[in-house]
C-alpha cells in the first residue's frame, strides 16, 4: 500500500479540513444488510431525500430517529436495522497510516472531520 503524505505550501494556513466519506473512510452504513436494503436506503437518503441526510450529519436528527425512519418507511424491523448500523459503525475500516497522519497534522493545525 501507497505511503500516505500530505504536502502544505502555504505556511499562513491554520486549519485543515478532511473529508470522512469516501476519503478516510469507505465503507457504508448497513453494508452488512442484503443489497436489497442497501439500495432502499441509499435512494431513500440520498436520492428522495438529501434534505434529511444533510440534517443528520448536522446534528438536527439522530442515528436512532434516521433508522426509525427507514424502518417505518420500507417496513423493516427496527431492532435488526439498527444492529447492522451500530455494528457496521462499529467496524468501518480507516488505514492506521491515514489516523498517524492526522495526529502528525493535528500538532500544527486545527483538524476539522467532515461528512
Amino acid at each position: 500500500m501507497a505511503k500516505i503524505t500530505l504536502d502544505i505550501e502555504d505556511k499562513n494556513l491554520d486549519t485543515i479540513l478532511i473529508d470522512f466519506d469516501g476519503t478516510m473512510c469507505f465503507d457504508c452504513f448497513w453494508r452488512s444488510t442484503n443489497e436489497v436494503i442497501q439500495e432502499q436506503i441509499k435512494s431513500y437518503l440520498f436520492d428522495r431525500d438529501d434534505k434529511l441526510v444533510n440534517q443528520w450529519m448536522r446534528g438536527q436528527y439522530t442515528s436512532e430517529q434516521v433508522n426509525e425512519r427507514i424502518a417505518s418507511t420500507f417496513g423493516y424491523n427496527y431492532d435488526d436495522l439498527w444492529k447492522s448500523f451500530v455494528e457496521d459503525c462499529k467496524t468501518m475500516y480507516i488505514r492506521p497510516e491515514t489516523l498517524e497522519l492526522i495526529k502528525e497534522v493535528r500538532s500544527g493545525y486545527k483538524v476539522i472531520l467532515l461528512t
